[in-house]
């Protein structure tokens, strides 16, 4: 479980889940998918809410790989990240990732309002929109350590493994 979009980790929870998981060069895509090749995506979401919201790791296994190896690769390395902090330049590459993707979202009429009405309603506060991305800015590589610890290793996990009938159907 994550906790609430208010809570003061949201922010580290965010930039966690955009260095295992944003763009090819990501730590999931990098070991999973290229190294390890025992995966064709992996990725790692945060979905915050007003109450407690869910982070979610998944892969898809590549041909013939047993999915038992894919959730240990999956979880070691959350764990690396958890246990090692991610370096000066994976963090400064999400927040500007973070940032830019919410200044062009912004820069529409629909972007700026969707975000008004996220701060709004998810955060109760609409003009949340004016520091939530300063909040991102202040994450650090202890504060990443820190929530992927509190809320991933030392948490309940649910693995749900999907598997395609034999045949196709």
């Amino acid at each position: 479980l994550a906790p609430p979009t208010t809570s003061p980790d949201a922010p580290a929870l965010q930039v966690a889940a955009a260095v295992l998981s944003s763009g090819e060069s990501s730590r999931l895509n990098q070991s999973l998918v290229y190294r390890q090749r025992i995966a064709t995506a992996a990725g790692f979401s945060t979905d915050l809410r007003v109450g407690p919201g869910l982070l979610i790791a998944y892969a898809i296994a590549a041909g013939g790989k047993p999915t038992s190896e894919l959730t240990a690769a999956l979880l070691a390395e959350v764990t690396r990240l958890a246990t090692t902090p991610p370096t000066p330049a994976e963090l400064a590459k999400v927040k500007i990732q973070i940032v830019t993707g919410a200044f062009i979202s912004r820069q529409t009429p629909l972007g700026l309002a969707s975000a008004l009405g996220d701060a709004a309603v998810l955060e109760g506060n609409a003009a949340r929109i004016n520091t939530d991305l300063e909040d991102l800015q202040k994450v650090s590589a202890a504060d990443v350590q820190r929530v992927l610890r509190r809320y991933l290793l030392e948490a309940h996990k649910v693995t749900i493994e999907y598997r395609q009938q034999e045949g196709g159907k």
